[in-house]
């Protein structure tokens, strides 16, 4: 099993354009889960989003196949952790936020993530 840094460093299709995240929830949950596993609640607490609105954004993501869990879905208590799939949203979205500020040449690979908003 990969770690979760491992998985985030992992390269990313350079064919595919960076894609902002446009929902601020969306990064704030996605930011959060990166730092590990979490319930929902824990989530809730931490980004400072309601239960209701915190679950219902996760119960996108996990349809999106951007989050998992390690219970059927609705269950309580269950801990939730990004697939593959959410490591390279948050990759895109960093990437499409960097290259904002400035202009990043793919092909060398010379570049550093120095800030993830979450």
């Amino acid at each position: 099993m990969m770690s979760d840094d491992s998985k985030f460093n992992s390269n990313v299709d350079e064919s595919v354009s960076p894609s902002k995240i446009r929902s601020r929830n969306k990064r704030r949950i996605l930011g959060f889960l990166s730092e590990g596993r979490s319930t929902v609640g824990e989530i809730a607490s931490a980004t400072g989003i309601r239960v209701p609105h915190a679950s219902a954004e996760i119960r996108r993501l996990r349809n999106a196949t951007l989050v998992d869990s390690d219970m059927p879905a609705g269950s309580r208590g269950a801990k939730l952790h990004l697939t593959e799939a959410g490591w390279l949203a948050i990759k895109s979205d960093e990437l499409a936020l960097a290259s904002e500020a400035l202009p990043i040449s793919r092909e060398e690979g010379n570049y550093c993530i120095l800030f993830r908003d979450g």
